[in-house]
């Protein structure tokens, strides 16, 4: 199990090399997947570590990260009663769709609103990252009425 995750954190951070437009970036992750590799033995050039350790392949550590956000607080209550011997082992959790709505079971479809919500997060903040840098919020400290006015812009 631990090696499975190190291996998906190695693609995520694999994925994000590929994907980003700052060199500097591009090479840090590089250096972070080598240390990774280097200190836990875990490799993605490894063809015995990828046909074992691999998630399927519609399933990436950023859509099961966010499936066990929305399912924190039921997958703590699961765990706690198993450990108190009181829970069935087969009980899934469920995901709250939001504060306000009751609860229902995870579906697939349940699955990729959370992935494709928390995906567009993540792309609307490397878009602002990439604005930052180019300067569009100098003067503009998080936080500040002036920025928040930038950003709904």
């Amino acid at each position: 199990m631990k090696d499975q995750l190190v291996f998906s954190i190695l693609q995520f951070l694999e994925q994000e090399r590929t994907n980003s437009v700052d060199e500097d970036a591009r090479e840090s992750l590089s250096i972070a997947q080598e240390c990774i590799t280097a200190a836990l033995g875990v490799s993605l050039s490894s063809e015995e570590d990828a046909s074992k350790l691999a998630l399927p392949a519609d399933t990436g550590l950023l859509q099961l990260f966010c499936l066990g956000l929305a399912n924190a607080e039921q997958i703590a209550q699961t765990m706690a009663a198993q450990m108190a011997g009181g829970a069935d082992e087969k009980v899934l959790p469920v995901r709250r769709l939001d504060k306000d709505e009751p609860t229902a079971a995870a579906t697939p479809a349940a699955e990729s609103a959370v992935f494709d919500d928390a995906t567009d997060e993540a792309k609307f903040q490397q878009y602002v990252a990439l604005l930052d840098k180019q300067g569009y919020f100098r003067g503009a400290d998080v936080g500040s009425d002036e920025r928040a006015k930038r950003l709904d812009k």
